[in-house]
């Protein structure tokens, strides 16, 4: 099940828990507004889908799970947020060059690597930019995917 989070609770928990996975410190999500959802599996956070960075046509993404956390259907309602609530043109992500589960999870999705970033997590830790555009999306329907 995948839940948004409704509460200044709830977004706490779930930046937490994103924290403790990928080591980026909580204040780095809480300084500005978000949207987190949270995989919940026999009533645990197994992952946790992040939305922050809103610029009326693009959105920023980042992800954090446990080993099993990603679904189609999760996917499904990931996807099904930003492009036809938010109505998004695209949604991308920066992902540490080292995270190569990470950046395959990106690929197997459907985003492309748009490029290198250098230094973007720290000297000589460099991050690859992610995107997928609306149009491109398989986790929608062929009427969700037309503007």
């Amino acid at each position: 099940m995948i839940m948004a989070a409704r509460t200044p609770d709830d977004q706490v928990a779930l930046v937490a828990f994103f924290s403790r996975k990928t080591g980026i410190p909580p204040a780095e999500f809480l300084k500005e507004p978000f949207q987190g959802f949270g995989v919940i599996q026999r009533g645990k956070v197994v992952g946790v889908v992040l939305f922050r960075t809103f610029r009326v046509t693009s959105i920023e993404i980042a992800w954090a799970g446990d080993p099993g956390w990603v679904s189609r259907r999760v996917l499904r309602t990931i996807f099904r947020y930003v492009f036809t609530q938010l109505k998004v043109l695209r949604v991308w992500g920066i992902i540490r060059h080292s995270n190569a589960p990470s950046r395959e999870l990106a690929r197997r999705v459907g985003f492309t690597e748009v490029g290198e970033l250098p230094h973007e997590f720290g000297v000589g830790d460099s991050g690859y930019l992610y995107q997928m555009a609306f149009d491109q999306c398989r986790w929608l329907e062929t009427t969700e995917r037309q503007r």
